[in-house]
């Protein structure tokens, strides 16, 4: 099993087994919290709020610590103000680099006849 990847706040990782959700780590703890986890992180959700949970090294990804709900508003929090802007602002930028490859993919795919005649 591999070891916990060392982790810093501020770092980016991806949770879940097919990197299914992008975080912000807020937070390592000394030891395991209450909650079950070794870091805290900050991730959006589907409707784009900024969300703070603990997430745990299942011993081949990180995995969210749900505990009763889904963890709270970041952005209600003073403390976790700078980890919800680079999230943001890295997330923006994610966005982006995902429509230019989609934009170029569009291209690539596009049957030859189709790129003649738009020329």
């Amino acid at each position: 099993m591999p070891e916990m990847p060392k982790v810093s706040p501020r770092d980016w990782i991806w949770i879940g087994e097919k990197d299914e959700v992008r975080a912000v780590v807020s937070k390592v703890y000394d030891s395991i919290s209450v909650a079950g986890g070794n870091i805290e992180v900050v991730f959006l959700d589907d409707r784009n709020r900024a969300i703070n949970l603990d997430a745990k090294w299942t011993g081949n990804n990180w995995e969210l610590v749900f505990q009763g709900d889904y963890g709270g508003y970041a952005d209600r929090y003073h403390r976790l103000k700078p980890y919800v802007s680079i999230l943001r602002s890295g997330q923006n930028e994610v966005g982006r680099k995902r429509k230019e490859m989609a934009k170029s993919k569009r291209k690539l795919m596009r049957p030859r006849s189709l790129k003649s005649r738009r020329r």
